[in-house]
């Protein structure tokens, strides 16, 4: 499977308002980005990945993520 040279920024559709509690700590980090990546075992359809993490951005509307 080739590598992909391009990225995708992906943000929610929809969003449900929430307040969020931050304590101290997410304070002082506030600025810093986190970096995760996630890799499988089997080939994931590009388009269907996107949708889903679309729909579980839905709870997190602060967040966007890059495929």
């Amino acid at each position: 499977m080739p590598i992909q040279k391009t990225s995708t920024l992906v943000k929610a559709d929809h969003h449900r308002p929430r307040v969020i509690q931050c304590n101290a700590f997410d304070e002082v980090l506030r600025e810093v980005p986190v970096a995760v990546a996630f890799y499988y075992k089997d080939a994931v359809d590009g388009e269907t990945l996107k949708q889903s993490l679309k729909v579980a951005l839905e709870v997190f509307d602060l967040f966007s993520a890059r495929l």
